[in-house]
């Protein structure tokens, strides 16, 4: 494996998204994604506070453990720790 599909891999598993790998180092969006697929690595979609995909994750949360959730929703197992997180801490503060 080259060393930039390996900085891909590593670029997408500490959570950054598919357009910034790209940006980074100067592939296409295409190319960081069929990396990914080809490695069953996260593309780290982005997750709006409040969104569609959040609430589907914290839904998940009760039945999957956060590995499953992850490959599930193809984000990085920190991501979706942070997303869990911040979403208990929201919820912590309204009560």
């Amino acid at each position: 494996m080259q060393a930039n599909h390996r900085r891909v891999l590593a670029l997408l598993n500490r959570g950054h998204n598919a357009a910034e790998v790209a940006s980074e180092v100067g592939l296409s969006r295409k190319r960081v994604f069929d990396l990914a697929r080809r490695h069953e690595a996260p593309t780290n979609p982005i997750v709006r506070p409040g969104g569609r995909i959040e609430k589907q994750i914290v839904r998940a949360s009760r039945v999957l453990t956060i590995p499953e959730i992850s490959r599930a929703f193809r984000i990085a197992e920190s991501k979706v720790k942070e997303i869990l997180s911040r979403v208990d801490r929201e919820t912590k503060a309204t009560l």
